[in-house]
């Protein structure tokens, strides 16, 4: 199969809708809490260049969102029953300005992705929030991530790491458990 054709001319959308329908989440949502927290997340968007946002999540349900490194706080919450995450912003009195719900599509040590709940292209919004590790993406372009991710193998050697990751933790259970 090769590479998958994210022509430039999409929406970012229209590419990630591309190319996350055949990747199911390889990371289970349960260790999603360790992942949010251990990395800072950079959003992947059209004007990377220009402005840079940050993501940050403490494992205690603060979350702190900065652009060009003006920050708003807020909380988040992972509702593992149902995948979801959701993400608040508050104003400096801690009332909520924004509440965005969440689903996890995809998830490793790199990347995050998640799907706004519901039809936002009638209100035109973003469908997914795209979130690189810092050190990953924060010198590459939009094209080169994108370029990156559309290699097929990127996310066969990921789903690769992830099974024998399980395999070696259920070998591990059972020589324990003899």
């Amino acid at each position: 199969m090769g590479e998958i054709d994210l022509t430039p001319q999409k929406s970012l959308d229209e590419q990630l809708e591309i190319l996350l329908k055949n990747y199911p989440s390889v990371l289970p949502f349960e260790k999603l809490q360790a992942l949010l927290s251990s990395q800072r997340w950079t959003e992947i968007h059209p004007y990377m260049e220009e402005n840079k946002i940050l993501h940050l999540f403490d494992p205690m349900g603060e979350y702190i969102y900065s652009i060009n490194g003006n920050i708003t706080k807020g909380k988040y919450k992972l509702l593992i029953s149902s995948q979801t995450l959701v993400l608040e912003k508050c104003n400096a009195e801690g009332s909520i300005l924004t509440a965005e719900l969440f689903e996890l599509v995809y998830a490793d040590q790199n990347y995050l992705f998640l799907s706004k709940h519901g039809d936002q292209r009638s209100f035109d919004q973003r469908k997914f929030l795209a979130l690189g590790e810092e050190s990953e993406v924060s010198n590459k372009s939009l094209e080169e991530i994108m370029e990156e991710l559309g290699k097929e193998s990127y996310f066969q050697f990921s789903t690769l790491f992830w099974v024998l990751v399980m395999l070696l933790l259920a070998g591990a259970i059972l020589f324990f458990s003899l």
